[in-house]
């Protein structure tokens, strides 16, 4: 999924996985519409930050795994309405 976003968003395919963002001609704004994007099909809240501190595919999506597995975890035990942050 986030190979794929990182493929729509750069329109590019030469690049693999232990690739950067943007050592691949990433920039801010294009940084912004790929973490609207992955956060829309994860539904998941995902701040531009993260890709910055992971800004390979491989990282992101581990981040974004931990993120969804912590936030999963979370509702069990968070009252409504209460925000989990957790430190990736």
């Amino acid at each position: 999924m986030v190979l794929e976003a990182f493929r729509d968003c750069l329109k590019r395919t030469d690049f693999g996985v232990l690739d950067g963002f943007f050592d691949l001609g990433g920039y801010s704004l294009a940084a912004a519409r790929l973490m609207l994007h992955l956060g829309r099909t994860t539904g998941l809240d995902l701040p531009l930050a993260i890709l910055f501190e992971h800004p390979t595919t491989e990282r992101l999506a581990e981040a974004i795994d931990m993120l969804s597995w912590a936030t999963n975890a979370g509702r069990a035990s968070t009252p409504a309405g209460e925000r989990v942050e957790i430190e990736l």
